[in-house]
């Protein structure tokens, strides 16, 4: 049974989720990776997901990562970038890809890819 508080509150049913990798297994009830628990898709490779009117991250950066991608999206580049720069933060912006799931060995995280090769400053 997966103890995320989206999960508990059923915001999640139906939907592709992700969490925090340090703490999977707790979290997802030890969903195997693709696997449906109280019909969530777990995405364990996954940075953020966006699922209709519901995202989930991984991490508190990968939530800056997922916020930057929604105002991307809503207010586009120049403000996004304008915003991001601004913090100083370099982005990781695959939503597809967490390296921490590897860190973690995550069941079903993607060990294929580089570990180091993830992150840019916005626009470059």
């Amino acid at each position: 049974m997966p103890r995320h508080p989206a999960a508990l509150a059923g915001l999640l049913a139906g939907r592709r989720a992700t969490t925090n990798k340090a703490a999977w297994s707790w979290v997802t009830g030890v969903a195997p990776a693709g696997a449906s628990d109280n019909n969530i898709t777990w995405v364990p490779s996954a940075r953020w997901t966006v699922d209709g009117r519901i995202c989930t991250s991984s991490s508190v950066a990968a939530g800056i990562d997922m916020m930057y991608a929604l105002a991307l999206e809503a207010y586009g580049p120049a403000v996004a970038d304008a915003a991001i720069n601004l913090i100083e933060y370099a982005l990781h912006q695959d939503p597809a890809w967490d390296p921490v799931s590897v860190v973690h060995k995550v069941p079903g995280a993607d060990g294929s890819r580089s570990l180091t090769s993830c992150v840019a400053p916005a626009g470059f």
